[in-house]
C-alpha cells in the first residue's frame, strides 16, 4: 500500500490507475502522476478542477480567430 502524498491515505496504485484511467478518457495516471504517490480521490479532485479551469477558458476566449 501506498501513502498518499498529500492526505496521507493509504491507498492501492493499481486500483487508483486503473480506476482513474477509466473515469478520466484519454488520460493516464501515470502520465500525471508519474510518481504513484497520489489516491484517486486526490487526482480525481484535482484533474476535475483543471479540465473545468480549461473549459472555463475555451468558454472565456468564444470561437474568435486569434491568429
Amino acid at each position: 500500500m501506498a501513502k498518499c502524498a498529500w492526505c496521507g491515505k493509504k491507498f492501492n496504485v493499481s486500483d487508483t490507475r486503473e480506476e482513474y484511467d477509466n473515469y478520466f478518457e484519454g488520460l493516464e495516471y501515470d502520465d500525471d502522476y508519474p510518481d504513484n504517490n497520489i489516491c484517486l480521490q486526490c487526482a480525481s479532485t484535482e484533474t476535475s478542477g483543471n479540465i473545468g479551469v480549461g473549459e472555463e477558458i475555451m468558454e472565456d476566449m468564444g470561437s474568435h480567430n486569434w491568429d
